[in-house]
């Protein structure tokens, strides 16, 4: 007669002991899912080049604000910058080429950017404020 453990045995413990901790990495993966998807920043404002156009030292730029979000933005309060191929970023004034004055969620407005000088710009970044007072930020890469 054999002493010791049947196989059996060892393999009714094993499967006991995964069983229990399936279901617990199970709960625990599906809690860390959730947490990452209420985590997760999705983007309110895109911004696309439209056009360009360099004359010179001048360069014009049309860009298009689109709302992807559910807030409602006052345009009148944006701010508008220029990073500018030096690394130095300037400020701007952006010409509302639309009759918009708000952006309401899928609306959007185009608006024509201006710079003369030696340097390229090389992005233009947007910041609006949302009607609750928060500031979001987005950028469109132009060169």
């Amino acid at each position: 007669m054999k002493k010791g453990v049947s196989d059996l045995v060892v393999i009714l413990t094993l499967v006991a002991i995964a069983i229990p901790v399936s279901l617990v990495l199970q709960s625990w993966l599906t809690s860390q899912a959730s947490r990452t998807a209420a985590n997760s920043v999705m983007p309110e404002l895109e911004a696309a080049l439209v056009s360009s156009k360099t004359i010179g030292s001048d360069q014009i730029y049309v860009v298009r604000l689109r709302n992807v979000g559910d807030r409602t933005f006052d345009l009148s309060t944006m701010k508008t910058k220029l990073v500018l191929s030096d690394g130095t970023v300037t400020t701007a004034t952006a010409q509302n080429l639309t009759s918009e004055t708000v952006l309401a969620p899928g609306e959007s407005a185009e608006y024509a950017i201006s710079y003369s000088g030696t340097n390229k710009v090389v992005s233009i970044v947007f910041e609006l404020v949302d009607s609750q007072g928060n500031t979001f930020v987005t950028q469109v890469g132009v060169s």
